[in-house]
């Protein structure tokens, strides 16, 4: 769709229009590359979940907002956890999770044994995720979340609202804190990247255009 739109405006150029009026061409080009590094490259499912939220509270719509950044916790173990062979983020995985899988990287699986099922699939919740990147030997895992107080507390907050388990509407300071919690802890999939990620540069690079 993008790109339609794109080569429409491009025609539109070539027939005379001036560039300087379509100022967001350069930031659609943009879009476009970041979505088609979007299909490669799972970090950058993170990066449009945290533009999203954003956009949602500058919309007014807290609740909504910290809903998605929960979600952005979550996936940040997911996609760490990628790196150790533990694939939950495509659905066509299976036993994404298993007592022998997590024992062959050398772990003691005595305190993950009480979440198995009889056939040795293990559901794992957030805080057990974190738990085994720790053990996997991903030491940030204790700054980013196990010993993360302030962010905790911040996720308890959205367990209370409305969309979650609670009836407590979530306030624009929780959002706008949560968000750059988020933001920050976000920043430690993208130190010493292969890839060579900014995540600076691609929350940037993602942006919708806005029009008033």
């Amino acid at each position: 769709m993008l790109e339609k739109i794109l080569k429409d405006i491009n025609k539109l150029i070539n027939l005379g229009f001036d560039k300087k009026e379509f100022k967001f061409v350069e930031q659609i080009e943009k879009n476009i590359d970041f979505l088609k590094l979007r299909n490669k490259n799972k970090k950058c499912l993170l990066i449009d979940l945290i533009n999203n939220a954003e956009r949602r509270i500058k919309e007014g719509k807290y609740d909504d907002a910290v809903a998605r950044l929960y979600r952005c916790v979550e996936l940040i173990a997911q996609i760490r956890l990628l790196d150790y062979d533990f694939n939950e983020i495509d659905e066509k995985e299976k036993n994404k999770f298993n007592l022998e899988k997590i024992k062959n990287k050398g772990i003691d699986t005595e305190k993950y044994e009480k979440y198995a099922d009889e056939n040795g699939r293990v559901k794992l919740g957030m805080e057990k995720k974190f738990e085994l990147l720790k053990d996997l030997g991903w030491a940030e895992a204790e700054e980013i979340y196990l010993q993360n107080n302030t962010l905790k507390n911040l996720l308890q907050k959205r367990n209370n609202s409305i969309l979650a388990h609670g009836l407590e509407p979530v306030k624009k300071e929780t959002a706008e804190q949560l968000f750059e919690n988020v933001k920050k802890i976000s920043e430690y999939l993208f130190k010493d990247n292969e890839e060579n990620l900014n995540i600076e540069e691609k929350l940037k690079q993602a942006k919708f255009m806005r029009f008033k």
